[in-house]
């Protein structure tokens, strides 16, 4: 328990940032984003068929249909928030990432005022 304490406080005290974003956090984040995109194009998409049902030809369809075509506006209009909400968190992730990756090279710009080695 206490080489757990000690390890997290020396990692905490540690100038550089934590350890650089691997590939896997740039691919979920991209994963994310693109997730946000297609969940928002099959709403906005979705959601215009409903409103035609539902608005323009509600005269054409039966009564049934136009129940279920207002209803389904709910659902789809809370799939586009979804899909917003999913490409806003894949964007704040790239976000801390490429944040992170600056302050990392500024600490080793700074360690390395004798400019002999940037690895």
């Amino acid at each position: 328990m206490s080489a757990n304490v000690s390890n997290a406080s020396a990692s905490a005290s540690s100038p550089l940032p934590a350890s650089r974003p691997t590939r896997h956090e740039s691919h979920r984040a991209s994963m994310l984003i693109t997730a946000g995109n297609s969940l928002l194009t099959c709403s906005v998409i979705m959601l215009l068929a409903t409103i035609f049902i539902a608005y323009v030809i509600p005269e054409q369809v039966t009564l049934k249909v136009q129940i279920i075509s207002h209803i389904s506006m709910l659902i789809f209009a809370t799939g586009l928030k979804f899909g917003y909400i999913l490409r806003l968190t894949g964007q704040h992730r790239l976000k801390q990432i490429h944040q992170r990756q600056l302050a990392t090279e500024k600490l080793r710009q700074k360690k390395n005022h004798y400019g002999l080695c940037n690895a």
